[in-house]
């Protein structure tokens, strides 16, 4: 099929679509477009896509060895496999040909002696791609963990007699190896107990106990669904969540007033059924595992365990589970693999310990169309949630998120919305995933927990709920991994759940020692940034033509911001940049082409004034809808201010005379969905695009790589948060794969680009690794200011527009919004922007005089609970009283990996009035 016939059936399918005429419409395939520079004059073509290094090396002891993994590259087609690097105490390469699992045990080596390790990938023409992260490891002994025999129960009559039995917390005689049918099976029940006197114990394919060294049980001991489950995306390459009450009908938007248009949601059939229909599960995405309670268990549709396997202090349980999968059960299974073993975290004054689990799975090759993968598992003390509050920032208002799961509902401190677990925000990046908060942190006064995971390749949802409601106690992280890779083993990830008894440091400064370390640990893993990319910035809207051009606004318009203290100037919606694919090639490849050097000539004035030039950026759209996109003039351009706000080029007449060539030349870059059709209800009726398709290559890319040879230094990337959910099918479609791929590894490359050509962002929303944290400010924030760290905090009103309250933001190491306000405010920001070119940025913080005032009393509007299953208030009320007792300091103390430090002082200690 010619292109410009695929584009034409494209436009008229996509017309339908529209019309609401897809129902029973056969799929039409989408027209390949022009390969990525093909069209390009070689004489413009700017360098190929950067060459990244692999990401998330890890590194763990073993007795005289050592277990390195690290992250797959799909998002690279160049790279066929990985060569690692042993750099101390002797440089080697550890394999003779490139490996192709990315995983490596390094045997034979010198208990006590520290090793160090790299990797690099290897390309098809032999050469090699730039190191990834190192690791330091020294193996040791790390003993080996014992399978325990259990005692199973015996039944008499109708009774479960003997056996082995949990009992702690409020619960009691809980029967290992029973469901609550009363049926058990010895080998599906296994009890481990690790060198360091941690315990755990596996019953129906399923963690129940999890014991510490110090006796505290921290896994919920009841049965509640399936331990694993497997989900299977709706028709976009979303996941459709299915509440424990089934199915019926779509569900509401977050809120009265969310845009529907954010909402990840599928229209069902109001008679469907799932494969867990009635059974009691969690909230999951339309599952393809059976439940395991019973309910259609067969001879042939059965779960399948395995005897553990023990590798010093690691062992492995190896189960399969049956699937509902392209109409199919009887002989249908995935293999899930479990390793589990003991880790220690020395945070700055408190011990953590507690377990690392790596999860695996093997999907049958047949299976195309992605997958995702859920554990489920309640936490807690005694397996409890009761005292059970999680600690978390974010970019709602307010910013701070405090929830009690005490009680008989979910309560916040600050009520915002209704929230389903693992709901993200379909099309559009979410940071309800541990790309975007890759800390939970729960505490409960005499312990703290806290949750991260290692490779973060593939989105994971993260929305902690308790299902009360639903007899199931604990608090419930509900990760759950968008994955596509099928016929082969391969890793989910690496969770560790790390565990502190030991509450003599106060909480603020242990939820802030756990924070830098989760985010520092994702900058240096995925080679993002590790700063603050603006300490303060301005960001006028179309003001460069109001001031007579780019190189007339360069000159005129910073002279007005002398002594306001701000790093940064930024320009929205004025340039092509906002907009890349609705302009020629030249702009993104010529620095030479129209208003280009103008441009570079702006950047340089504002450089030579003493700030950073910044843009206005948004990768994974195409601004308009589809009818307007296919179209070949867009007559109504001028209704959309990111269109008629831009006048380097005028967009307007642009649009008006010839629409976006390039997106009716290659409609096979958008994110279609599983039947290749255009995707229809998208967030704010754009069109979402496909960053694992040329339209990377050609438009992304390359306006990244312009932007940094223009002069810009920052972006602020809208909708940018950290996790991109789902599975792509678009690449399917071009013939480029023969199955889906799952969306985040293409969103890393994006933010991996932007570093790669020297380019920092500092918002507008979340990306979870340092330095690039963002949260918008609201109600009572000025009372949890030691929840906010390395990120950008929106929204300086109420105390934190004072200069004490956005002094306090400095010393916690965060950039802040830009208000005109009162002379002091403006010396508190000069006072950070020169401390941040005298310090680099901190590798932990530490409160000086950290102390607890007596409690106040305030009304806060109420809402509904940001982690229910629905909206679970407490009150009916519509202000509702609460008590907060909040923490003040004095000094804080940057701290480096190094040993050295360096004191940003308190408010009071500064002579304000001898600020430059």
């Amino acid at each position: 099929m010619s292109t410009r016939t695929g584009t034409l059936i494209l436009c008229l399918t996509a017309m339908a679509l529209l019309a609401g005429c897809d129902n029973g419409m056969s799929p039409t395939p989408l027209a390949k477009g022009a390969p990525a520079m093909a069209a390009v004059p070689k004489e413009l073509q700017p360098p190929p896509l950067p060459i990244l290094s692999p990401t998330a090396l890890t590194g763990d002891a073993g007795d005289g060895r050592v277990y390195l993994r690290w992250n797959l590259q799909i998002e690279d087609d160049r790279v066929i496999g990985w060569n690692v690097l042993q750099t101390a105490p002797a440089k080697r390469t550890l394999n003779d040909k490139p490996l192709t699992d990315p995983a490596l045990v390094v045997r034979e080596l010198t208990n006590g002696t520290a090793y160090t390790f790299t990797v690099v990938g290897v390309l098809r023409d032999g050469s090699v791609t730039p190191q990834s992260n190192t690791v330091t490891v020294t193996p040791r002994d790390v003993g080996v963990a014992k399978l325990v025999p259990i005692a199973l129960p015996e039944r008499h009559g109708q009774e479960l007699v003997g056996g082995e039995r949990l009992s702690f917390g409020e619960f009691k005689d809980i029967i290992v190896g029973a469901d609550g049918a009363g049926r058990w099976n010895y080998f599906e029940t296994s009890k481990v107990v690790f060198p360091d006197g941690q315990e755990l114990l596996y019953d129906r394919y399923r963690p129940i106990d999890w014991k510490t060294a110090d006796g505290m049980h921290l896994i919920n001991p009841v049965h509640f669904g399936n331990g694993l489950d497997i989900g299977k995306f709706d028709a976009r390459g979303l996941p459709m969540v299915i509440p424990p009450e089934g199915l019926r009908g779509p569900r509401p938007a977050a809120s009265a007033d969310a845009d529907p248009g954010h909402a990840p949601l599928e229209q069902a059939a109001a008679a469907y059924r799932h494969v867990q229909w009635g059974t009691l599960h969690p909230f999951i995405t339309d599952p393809l595992t059976m439940s395991q309670a019973g309910k259609d268990r067969r001879n042939d549709a059965y779960p399948k365990w395995f005897e553990p396997t023990i590798d010093g202090d690691r062992v492995t349980f190896h189960y399969w589970l049956p699937l509902d999968a392209m109409g199919y059960k009887s002989f249908t299974y995935v293999l899930v693999w479990e390793t589990w073993w003991p880790i220690q975290r020395e945070r700055h004054g408190t011990t953590y310990n507690g377990l690392a689990r790596l999860i695996e799975v093997e999907m049958l090759s047949a299976f195309k169309d992605g997958y995702q993968v859920m554990i489920n598992n309640g936490f807690g003390p005694n397996g409890s949630r009761q005292g059970v509050k999680s600690y978390s920032t974010g970019f709602r208002e307010p910013g701070h998120e405090i929830v009690d799961f005490s009680g008989d509902r979910n309560k916040s401190v600050i009520f915002q919305y209704p929230k389903q677990p693992r709901q993200g925000s379909g099309y559009h990046p979410a940071h309800d995933a541990l790309q975007g908060s890759p800390l939970i942190f729960y505490d409960w006064g005499t312990g703290s927990l806290t949750i991260t995971a290692r490779s973060l390749y593939y989105h994971a949802s993260n929305n902690s709920s308790s299902y009360i409601e639903h007899g199931a106690d604990g608090v419930w992280p509900n990760l759950a991994w968008d994955m596509a890779l099928s016929g082969e083993r391969t890793a989910v990830d690496t969770v560790e759940y790390l565990y502190t008894g030991d509450v003599r440091q106060p909480l603020p400064q242990r939820y802030v020692n756990a924070r830098f370390e989760a985010y520092g640990d994702v900058s240096r893993r995925m080679g993002v940034q590790d700063v603050i990319g603006s300490v303060c910035m301005d960001a006028p809207h179309w003001q460069i033509r109001n001031h007579g051009g780019p190189v007339e606004f360069g000159k005129k318009y910073p002279p007005q911001l002398k002594g306001q203290g701000l790093d940064t100037l930024a320009v929205y919606h004025d340039l092509w940049h906002a907009v890349p694919i609705t302009v020629e090639d030249e702009y993104r490849f010529d620095e030479n082409h129209d208003c280009n050097p103008d441009l570079k000539a702006m950047c340089k004035l504002i450089k030579d004034a003493g700030y950073m030039p910044g843009f206005w950026f948004r990768p994974e759209f195409t601004k308009t809808s589809v009818p307007a996109a296919m179209s070949k003039k867009i007559p109504t351009a001028e209704v959309y201010y990111g269109y008629s706000g831009c006048h380097y080029p005028d967009l307007v007449p642009l649009l008006k005379e010839r629409g976006i060539p390039l997106f009716r030349e290659n409609p096979d870059w958008v994110r279609v969905r599983k039947d290749g059709s255009m995707p229809v209800n998208t967030p704010y009726q754009w069109v979402p695009m496909s960053l694992a398709t040329d339209w990377f290559d050609r438009i992304i890319w390359p306006s990244m790589w312009m932007s940094a040879k223009l002069g810009f230094e920052r972006t602020l990337v809208d909708g940018g948060f950290g996790g991109m959910q789902g599975v792509d099918y678009a690449p399917k479609f071009q013939g480029k794969t023969d199955m889906a791929v799952p969306a985040q590894p293409y969103w890393w490359r994006m933010w991996r680009s932007l570093e790669h050509v020297g380019i920092k962002t500092f918002g507008e929303c979340t990306m979870g690794w340092k330095g690039a944290n963002v949260v918008a400010g609201g109600l009572a924030d000025e009372h949890y200011a030691w929840m906010f760290q390395m990120g950008w905090y929106i929204g300086c009103q109420g105390a934190f527009s004072s200069p004490e309250g956005t002094h306090k933001l400095f010393q916690l190491y965060n950039g802040v919004g830009f208000v005109r306000d009162n002379p002091k405010v403006a010396a508190v920001r000069r006072y950070a922007i020169e401390f941040h070119r005298k310090n680099p940025a901190p590798d932990w913080i530490e409160f000086k005089d950290l102390k607890q005032l007596e409690e106040i009393e305030y009304k806060v509007p109420v809402g509904d609970s940001p982690v229910a299953a629905a909206g679970t208030r407490t009150t009916e009320e519509k202000t509702h009283k609460i008590k907060v007792a909040p923490w003040i300091w004095t000094d804080v103390i940057w701290h480096y990996n190094d040993g050295t430090s360096v004191v940003y002082p308190s408010f009071e200690s500064i002579d304000w009035d001898a600020v430059e």
